[in-house]
């Protein structure tokens, strides 16, 4: 993998080593909050995490509880008594309050930071996890650069590992072998429209020019551009994200050619890719500057102030099609023309028919445990949604009613976030099916929804319910939101 400039001016939040990276992002955020402690860990799959930033192996089994809730549940925890909160039955930290926050990179819990401090008559509250939040939105670009890259470096520890392992094996292609770990995850289905897109893309990786990809949101076009990098001949390179839908140029052209403390996407991704985010939002004098860079190949690197060869591979990923942009004079045609050499569309969800029901499968399982299956009902039901959200709606609606789940069979009725679409089904059937159910399973239900509405705050949760707070703890334990404690 190609190493980043080596630049002892450079602020170490562009650094691709996760440790150094989370080090000092950590240490602004605690810097701010006037934390006392502070740890980060490193989300590795469902249950797993590395803590990259804190103390040792024995505070990073202790802390384990509240890094899954902060994780599973995508949401924020607050304590304001350590020594009586279940969570932290297993920490010895002299704290007074502590707050986990869930670091969530395109739609995946990346990182959890956790904080604590000893200060007197001091509690954390939503006022310093919006300051937390405001910190990590500052650098989100810098943190999607990171999660490419550790997911590249991944693949590649993955790819070293089989051929180390099949070393007797002739002929060990190892395209193919990117192949099925990128490709098997993201783009599963048989659709028509998404297979000849998926071998445009295998076809236009072998080649070199730059590319469009068009598509709604959530229907994986930077899942693909991913992928059309890993299977070119850039692939060993790194891969930058730049973010054209900032409504600041300056924003935009820093990110693009860098300044005195940055390195910019172009310097940073020689000999590799640069994803040009919402193409369709990208300014007019932006438009002038890709134009220009593409016409001459050439580039002037502010951080070093030296002109250099743009040697990258440029993949533009819009939202929708540009065609009426180009008529109506908001998207230049000399760049849309050098940028279409390749053109690739991605079918939104609702276009894909019966990929819906393999993806929710999929994504309701995905090696969590027991498998789960949905009725035909449900499949019926989630093929006859709109899908906005197209994939991302769909795995998260997958992953909420995993949590929600009482049985091995999903009905229509346990999808989550589907009461609107339940109505039109009910009302379409013209009749009221009843469901038998154990009060298990609707307390369940009713209490997950509970703190659902009430923001995950268990303290108004118990007291609407009209039980202790240790009870709800408890109930909560029972249904699994919590991995019980070691002895």
């Amino acid at each position: 993998m190609k190493q980043v400039l080596q630049n002892p001016s450079v602020n170490p939040l562009l650094s691709l080593d996760e440790k150094q990276f989370f080090t000092y992002l950590a240490a602004k955020i605690a810097d701010r909050l006037q934390a006392d402690m502070k740890h980060v860990y490193l989300i590795k799959g469902d249950h797993q995490s590395e803590m990259i930033v804190g103390a040792d192996d024995q505070m990073a089994k202790a802390l384990a509880p509240v890094i899954q809730y902060a994780q599973k549940m995508r949401r924020y925890y607050v304590s304001h008594s350590l020594a009586s909160d279940p969570l932290y039955a297993q920490v010895s930290l002299k704290a007074q309050t502590a707050l986990a926050v869930p670091v969530i990179v395109d739609g995946d819990v990346f990182a959890v930071i956790h904080l604590a401090s000893h200060q007197p008559n001091f509690n954390y509250s939503e006022s310093e996890v919006t300051i937390v939040n405001e910190i990590i939105n500052e650098h989100i670009v810098s943190l999607q650069n990171l999660k490419l890259y550790l997911a590249a470096r991944k693949l590649n520890e993955e790819l070293l590992a089989k051929i180390d392992h099949n070393a007797g094996i002739q002929n060990l292609n190892q395209g193919d072998a990117i192949d099925r770990q990128v490709n098997e995850i993201k783009f599963l289905g048989r659709d028509e429209n998404l297979l000849i897109a998926i071998n445009q893309a295998k076809k236009i990786a072998q080649d070199d020019f730059p590319l469009l990809i068009e598509g709604e949101g959530g229907v994986g076009k930077r899942s693909l551009a991913q992928k059309i990098h890993f299977w070119g001949n850039r692939k060993n390179e790194v891969v930058s994200i730049v973010e054209c839908g900032t409504a600041q140029s300056r924003l935009i052209k820093r990110e693009l050619l860098g300044d005195h403390d940055l390195v910019g996407a172009l310097t940073r991704s020689q000999g590799g890719t640069v994803i040009l985010n919402d193409l369709h939002l990208t300014p007019k004098d932006i438009q002038a500057l890709l134009l220009d860079i593409l016409i001459t190949g050439y580039y002037f690197d502010e951080n070093s102030s030296e002109k250099r060869k743009a040697n990258v591979r440029f993949i533009g990923l819009s939202k929708k099609s540009l065609v009426n942009d180009l008529k109506e004079g908001r998207f230049r045609d000399d760049l849309y023309y050098r940028l279409t050499l390749g053109h690739i569309r991605l079918p939104k969800l609702s276009e894909r028919g019966d990929d819906i029901a393999i993806l929710a499968d999929y994504y309701l399982n995905n090696g969590r445990g027991e498998k789960l299956h949905l009725t035909q009902n449900s499949i019926e039901m989630l093929k006859s949604h709109s899908w906005p959200g197209n994939i991302n709606e769909l795995m998260n609606t997958m992953e909420r009613t995993r949590a929600m789940a009482s049985g091995q069979y999903i009905n229509e009725v346990e999808i989550a976030n589907f009461e609107q679409q339940r109505s039109k089904v009910q009302e379409s059937s013209k009749r009221e099916v009843f469901v038998p159910r154990t009060l298990f399973e609707v307390e369940k239900e009713f209490i997950f929804k509970t703190l659902d509405y009430l923001e995950g705050n268990k303290t108004k949760t118990a007291k609407t319910l009209g039980i202790t707070v240790k009870t709800l703890y408890n109930k909560l334990h029972s249904y699994g939101a919590f991995q019980e404690k070691q002895a």
